[in-house]
């Protein structure tokens, strides 16, 4: 490898906008736990060849994004100090995408073939719900 990680581990997360999160969360608690002493978190997603510009709705909504940090063990409390990770199970049909599969990545696809489903205000009020529940 270029970084000279020879006996490095490597996994993947998929879940969609939220992988580097997840990633940071899972990089952290494999530090804190001493099975690593460092850890690279790369994300990156590619969303906007899939995207259907004319649909205001939806389009100016979501976008295309990377970001990777290099993560070491310290004795100091620094870095992720707190985290909190959750889903709106309830809210499922309130977010599709329709089409979009591993296949299309590497395929030519135009936006015809992928159909969004997304109720932007349905969310935010399962959002807003669910804090006003934590408090």
């Amino acid at each position: 490898m270029r970084i000279g990680a020879q006996a490095a581990a490597a996994f993947d997360i998929n879940t969609a906008c939220t992988s580097f999160l997840y990633g940071l969360s899972a990089a952290t608690a494999l530090i804190r736990t001493h099975v690593v002493r460092n850890a690279v978190v790369i994300g990156a997603e590619l969303i906007s060849p899939f995207m259907d510009w004319s649909d205001r709705d939806v389009a100016v909504l979501f976008g295309d994004g990377a970001a990777a940090v290099v993560l070491e063990a310290s004795d100091q409390q620094e870095g992720v100090l707190a985290e909190k990770l959750g889903c709106y199970g309830e809210a499922r049909e309130s977010l599709r995408v329709q089409g979009m599969a591993g296949a299309m990545r590497t395929a030519a696809c135009s936006t015809a073939s992928t159909r969004w489903q997304f109720e932007g205000q349905e969310i935010f009020k399962a959002r807003r719900a669910g804090h006003e529940q934590r408090l």
